[in-house]
């Protein structure tokens, strides 16, 4: 396998169309049946829905995987799906909710590494969703598709081809992405890009609508996936290991607590036994004699031991105080859930999410952005943002899929860094100023283009908060993801098991 090179250009950022514009400016609605206009969830998974670990340390004998061609692939790494994800899953694919809500993936990742990432968060539910999508329907070139390049998830494309079938189509065709569709048995990625000119409609599930701009909904911690259709995003906080780690450390306090609170109730039943013996044998408490069996003396010490690794567990409560133990856990899909059940009832997806709607029972900030705020027609204000321009930022922009190896990073994390720089500044690889669109997240526009709209550019000095780092409306959403959940009957466990 050829070396992997760093010095790969990324691709220009792209600019939402004029009616795509248009689309969006229209005021939200609502819809009385959710099943009159079905809705469609895009889904990115590393990142989004999961952590991906380093890879550890190989076994003596590790044998690297190959794709059918006999090339070798990348090392799948450890996956660890985000807390809520059962929950999340169930959700998803509930009966209720799958009358209105049909559901992709689409990862920048490989093929074989989308495969494992997606058997380990949906299983035998990936039968379920329309498309699983992987590196190869991005439509890049040989040089970028084994790079760590900036890659771009056109909404288009989904919609252009993930349409109802008619007599007329060819359900058996083999002209579909073998890799990314959940109804054959995938295939790794080669040496040779796949076209993704080959992609059909996956067989088996499909959508009954077509669906646009007006119904649909990517899911994505990387704000540039989604800078064609930013209106269609919600950006959500990127899962990482640190965080990951936190929630380890939530779930050990509450085996530790549990453990000890069993460890009590062994302790209270060795004392109620050791009573009632006491009572018939008092010589039996006492240090073994000569004239003990082996046997009765084997017994007793198995049994100090017992009770002495009882009592260090015991030991644990004075920690807690005799009070359950404070955890929390990453309630992100539970928030995403609760936006769901919301949109489920929007008639127009991209102008609700415009308008304000992540923002819940609360207003948008006044100002989102610490250089720019664009006034929109009629004198809406949509804020404004001025990019920090970094080539080799933009060069190694965080691409949470790909399936190229990360290496550890130190604490200050210039990764973590460099993705909060995409969100706050709306990172271009232009020098030109660009304008926050929407208040998910902060793909970027060049102003010129909403100049041409007849917007006028103003100054703020503001710093932007994004709608997942204010407490109050994440709470709010997450509320709203629990009441939904209650009413499917489905219990909102986290589901971190290490």
């Amino acid at each position: 396998m050829r070396e992997r090179s760093r010095s790969v250009t990324p691709p220009p950022p792209g600019t939402p169309s004029a009616n795509y514009i248009a689309l969006a400016e229209q005021a939200p609605s609502w819809i009385e049946d959710p099943t009159q206009l079905r809705k469609l969830l895009v889904l990115d998974l590393n990142g989004t829905l999961l952590h991906r670990s380093p890879n550890g340390p190989r076994a003596r004998h590790y044998e690297r995987p190959r794709d059918a061609r006999g090339n070798l692939l990348p090392r799948l790494r450890p996956v660890h799906p985000r807390p809520y994800m059962p929950a999340f899953r169930s959700f998803l694919f509930a009966p209720q909710t799958r009358a209105w809500l049909d559901v992709m993936v689409w990862s920048s990742a490989q093929p074989h590494s989308v495969n494992d990432m997606v058997e380990r968060c949906f299983g035998e539910d990936r039968e379920k969703m329309i498309a699983v999508w992987a590196r190869d329907t991005l439509g890049l070139t040989n040089e970028h598709y084994f790079q760590k390049v900036q890659t771009v998830k056109d909404l288009e494309k989904p919609w252009s081809v993930l349409l109802p079938q008619t007599a007329a189509d060819a359900p058996s065709s083999p002209h579909f992405s073998t890799a990314s569709t959940p109804h054959s048995s995938p295939e790794p990625s080669s040496q040779s890009r796949p076209s993704d000119d080959s992609i059909r409609q996956p067989r088996g599930t499909t959508s009954s609508q077509a669906h646009s701009a007006l119904t649909t909904l990517l899911l994505d911690d990387s704000p540039r996936k989604a800078e064609l259709q930013p209106f269609n995003h919600v950006c959500i906080g990127e899962y990482t290991g640190e965080q990951r780690a936190k929630d380890v450390e939530s779930l050990q306090k509450e085996q530790d607590w549990i453990a000890a609170i069993e460890a009590r109730r062994e302790l209270e039943q060795f004392a109620a036994g050791s009573d009632t013996t006491d009572a018939h044998a008092p010589s039996s408490r006492g240090p073994p004699s000569p004239n003990d069996s082996p046997d009765d003396a084997d017994v007793s010490k198995k049994r100090k031991r017992k009770e002495k690794k009882l009592q260090k567990r015991v030991s644990l409560l004075e920690q807690f105080g005799d009070a359950e133990p404070e955890v929390s856990y990453d309630e992100t899909l539970l928030a995403v859930i609760g936006v769901l059940d919301e949109i489920k009832r929007q008639a127009n997806v991209a102008a609700w999410i415009r308008s304000g709607g992540l923002w819940g029972t609360h207003d948008p900030p006044a100002s989102r952005s610490p250089n720019l705020s664009v006034v929109g027609k009629g004198g809406q204000s949509v804020e404004e943002d001025a990019p920090e321009v970094d080539e080799e930022a933009a060069l190694h922009s965080t691409d949470s899929d790909l399936s190229v190896e990360n290496s550890p990073q130190p604490n200050g994390n210039p990764r973590k860094r460099e993705k909060k720089r995409q969100r706050m500044r709306g990172l271009s690889a232009g020098a030109e100023a660009a304008a926050v669109v929407g208040n998910d997240e902060d793909t970027a526009v060049p102003v010129s283009s909403l100049e041409e709209q007849g917007t006028v550019v103003e100054q703020t000095d503001d710093e932007q908060k994004m709608w997942f780092e204010d407490p109050e409306v994440l709470s709010y959403w997450v509320a709203r993801g629990r009441r939904a959940l209650e009413e499917l009957g489905i219990p909102a466990e986290h589901g971190i098991d290490r």
